[in-house]
């Protein structure tokens, strides 16, 4: 059955509803302060088989991950308290290493960065674009069809549709979609 992830801006909450099987749901907060919950997502950023939880808040300028020890409960672990206005996160596997790296986009900072995962759960943060202005939401594609995973991001004030091509070794060229 599929459970459900919620991020609550006025809450500053991340929650977890769990689904009984009978679509009836038991709420269980992951993280009951953290300032201005955002986004959130599911993926398994320590590579054990059980889902983690990401999440970004534009109070807390943080992006976060919950590691679930397989008994869901969750440790957090901040990678970044100082990306201003993060709203947006997702985890992929950017290198192409076999282990899940985190994407995330900052409106006040105006950009889009990754967090290189060196397969111990040891983040180091890359920036793709600075300057993206009100950088909004990132995702990772192969849009370019090379079997590396390429950027994509979207910025309010910029009124822009943009994509990042991965060389593969991480080095990203921006290509206009839509917007300025």
């Amino acid at each position: 059955d599929l459970d459900v992830l919620s991020a609550s801006y006025f809450a500053n909450d991340i929650t977890w509803w769990e689904n009984d099987g009978s679509q009836t749901f038991t709420e269980h907060t992951i993280a009951g302060s953290f300032d201005g919950a955002w986004e959130v997502a599911a993926a398994d950023v320590d590579g054990d088989g059980d889902l983690d939880v990401l999440g970004a808040a534009v109070g807390a300028d943080a992006i976060t991950w919950w590691e679930n020890d397989g008994s869901q409960t969750f440790s957090e672990h901040t990678l970044d308290d100082s990306f201003d206005g993060a709203n947006s996160v997702i985890a992929a596997d950017v290198d192409g290493d076999g282990d899940l790296d985190v994407l995330g986009a900052a409106k006040d900072d105006d950009e889009i960065a990754w967090w290189e995962n060196d397969g111990s759960q040891n983040f180091t943060k890359q920036t793709i674009a600075g300057g993206f202005n009100r950088a909004r939401s990132v995702t990772a594609a192969d849009v370019d069809g090379d079997g590396d995973l390429d950027v994509l991001g979207a910025a309010f004030d910029d009124d822009a549709i943009t994509w990042w091509e991965n060389d593969g070794s991480q080095i990203f060229s921006e290509h206009t979609i839509a917007g300025s």
